[in-house]
């Protein structure tokens, strides 16, 4: 752990965005009929295998990340696909890694669903 834990001001900024996407993705994608989060889940499936590192199966690097992370790549998804959080007045950030940016962000996470919890008055668990 650094000397600033989780709120470290260098990564701190990233690891929000991340962390507000995957959120704000877990609830979006609860919300979606089957048709549209089947086209998320192959959305996903086009990022990974269009990654910088291509990922030569897709569906099992997905089913074997953490939940956390999975609704991290749904986010980039749905902005990829022009779907809207379904949270009134909330937007995607732009996120490159979210595996990356979500790793070691549990201090976030807690304070970032307190924050929507408070705005919109859902609380979203990951």
């Amino acid at each position: 752990m650094s000397l600033f834990g989780s709120f470290n001001p260098f990564t701190y900024p990233r690891k929000f965005r991340a962390v507000h996407n995957a959120l704000l993705a877990k609830f979006t994608f609860e919300h979606l009929p089957v048709v549209e989060q089947r086209r998320v889940l192959d959305g996903v499936g086009s990022i990974l295998a269009n990654a910088r590192y291509p990922i030569r199966d897709p569906a099992a690097a997905i089913a074997g990340m953490a939940e956390r992370e999975r609704f991290g790549f749904y986010a980039l998804s749905m902005a990829m696909l022009g779907i809207a959080p379904s949270l009134p007045g909330e937007g995607w950030f732009d996120v490159r890694n979210p595996y990356v940016d979500i790793s070691g962000a549990d201090e976030i996470f807690e304070s970032t669903r307190d924050q929507i919890r408070k705005k919109h008055g859902v609380d979203i668990r990951l």
